[in-house]
């Protein structure tokens, strides 16, 4: 038996980037080489000039271009996708590094991230890009953990409504939150929040104006002269 041969078939079992050598064969390359047959991870047969195995040459049936030109069209990567990229990251780690200065809103009170999304990529195929700039990740549930049903993409007054701890108020037949009511009344949420926490209605939340006193004593003056 041929030296070349007695080597390549020492490599029979052994594994080469995805191929593994499952036999050599009795027929050659049309220049001669040794071939070896071999079973890809992806399930197929190929091949293989014996020599390109060992030299790292070929590492697959040739899925793995097909891979890399798959991938090419449907790009899903840190540099693809920097803000995304820069959201998925600091969503873990506020929920996972004790370090970080709002684990205790987060992972410190059990907020989680579901494991789907240890992965980048379906963060962002579940997600889909950033709608716009001043867009970032909000759970709908407040106290629910970051996965596909429970996450979308909102704006900061959008947030401002789901915030936790947010003041919920009645008035008039509808019931809105603080952030809504200053919306519609004009009367900042700070000032209806610190209004309820003073004792006050709602109704008087809502309807009160801002400095009666002030806006007095200026149509006074104005009277006056």
């Amino acid at each position: 038996m041929a030296r070349g041969m007695v080597a390549a078939r020492q490599i029979v079992g052994k594994k080469f980037g995805r191929l593994t050598v499952l036999e050599i064969l009795d027929e050659r390359h049309p220049r001669n080489h040794i071939m070896a047959l071999c079973r890809c991870d992806c399930g197929s047969d190929a091949k293989v000039i014996w020599t390109q195995l060992r030299s790292s040459n070929t590492r697959s049936c040739g899925c793995l271009q097909l891979d890399a030109m798959k991938n090419r069209r449907n790009p899903c990567s840190r540099r693809t996708h920097p803000a995304e990229f820069r959201v998925w990251s600091a969503m873990r780690t506020r929920c996972t590094n004790p370090r970080q200065k709002h684990y205790q809103r987060y992972g410190g009170r059990g907020i989680a991230v579901c494991e789907r999304w240890n992965s980048f990529e379906n963060f962002l195929a579940d997600m889909g890009p950033k709608p716009s700039a001043e867009h970032s990740i909000d759970r709908i549930d407040n106290d629910g953990n970051y996965c596909p049903e429970n996450c979308r993409w909102a704006t900061g007054s959008e947030q401002a409504r789901n915030k936790r701890g947010n003041t919920v108020l009645t008035h008039d037949g509808k019931t809105l939150c603080a952030v809504e009511w200053a919306e519609i009344t004009g009367i900042s949420a700070w000032n209806i929040r610190n209004r309820i926490h003073l004792g006050w209605t709602a109704e008087r939340a809502l309807t009160t104006p801002l400095h009666p006193l002030k806006s007095r004593k200026r149509k006074t003056h104005k009277q006056q002269n």
